[in-house]
């Protein structure tokens, strides 16, 4: 997500489902599980410049679902 400005990481830290946040500038990069609702309320006061949405691959949601679980 890319904004018209500098938007701090603790914007979202608090906000459900989202994980791995990393700033570097005014992109702020993160993976949101569920809910893609709070993400937006969350960031409604800054301007959004860019959003990319990526789904994860059936590989990514295998490991997850399993998180060497399996023996």
């Amino acid at each position: 997500m890319r904004f018209g400005h500098a938007v701090a990481p603790t914007e979202l830290a608090g906000v459900p489902g989202v994980e791995e946040i990393a700033a570097d500038g005014t992109t702020l990069r993160f993976r949101v599980l569920g809910d893609l609702d709070p993400v937006i309320k969350a960031i409604a006061a800054h301007q959004v410049l860019d959003l990319e949405v990526t789904r994860p691959t059936l590989e990514e949601l295998f490991l997850t679902y399993y998180d060497g679980r399996a023996s």
